[in-house]
């Protein structure tokens, strides 16, 4: 990989992120809404953790979605799918980072918080999980209605299907709950590492990401053979 295409990656997508300022500060608002939305004391933090990953995972399809048109033209330069996914992730993760750090100080100001390292668990992997299911479903479909409906159902999987169910850990923001309940109680069962689940998943959704932005650049993409054409004899 080479570092200054995905440096120029990350940058393309942050200003077009920095464009939407409507919509990073409705994507703030979102996991704030469902903060104090939450009647339990409890389920408030892990509906702000979830809102927060759900936020991110909006972000992450409407980069993919908005900067599409260009990416035939970055193949055309040498530009990689893994270069181009990674470029989109570092940019996506710096927002993150930003605003997950914002929402992690308020959300430590509940007296129900205790255990911020938990807290702080719970909104890392919600920027990881999110993140890979929202380019994953980005660099598949360009509908966006469809991916929309797609991210709020994984969102209403995660906050209902029962934590010990193979269902739950096979959702990209089980970990992000998981965690934000361990903020509340104090600590995880014992054994319990959802940490594994999430990782496991969110490197699925990374490979899918890379290869279907590598399936959408079948001609332009430099590393891809072309089939031979019919040859014709002279003469």
């Amino acid at each position: 990989m080479n570092p200054r295409h995905i440096l120029a990656i990350c940058r393309a997508h942050a200003r077009e992120l920095y464009r939407r300022k409507l919509a990073i500060l409705l994507l703030l608002g979102l996991p704030l809404a469902f903060y104090f939305l939450a009647g339990n004391d409890g389920l408030a933090i892990s509906f702000a953790t979830v809102g927060f990953g759900w936020s991110i995972a909006i972000m992450s399809l409407f980069s993919t979605q908005s900067l599409r048109a260009i990416t035939p033209r970055l193949a055309l330069l040498g530009f990689r799918p893994v270069e181009i996914v990674t470029g989109r992730v570092l940019s996506i993760a710096s927002y993150g980072a930003v605003i997950g750090t914002l929402l992690f100080l308020f959300l430590q100001t509940d007296d129900v918080v205790r255990s911020p390292s938990h807290l702080a668990l719970s909104l890392g992997f919600a920027v990881v999980g999110s993140c890979a299911a929202g380019l994953a479903v980005g660099a598949i479909s360009d509908r966006e209605t469809e991916t929309m409906l797609f991210l709020i159902g994984l969102v209403s999987l995660t906050l209902v299907a029962p934590s010990a169910s193979t269902l739950a850990e096979m959702l990209p923001m089980f970990a992000t709950d998981e965690y934000a309940w361990a903020a509340v109680e104090g600590e995880l069962r014992p054994g319990h590492q959802p940490w594994k689940a999430t990782t496991a998943v969110s490197t699925v959704l990374g490979v899918v990401a890379v290869l279907a932005t590598l399936r959408r650049l079948p001609q332009a993409y430099p590393g891809r053979r072309r089939s031979p054409g019919p040859r014709f004899r002279s003469g």
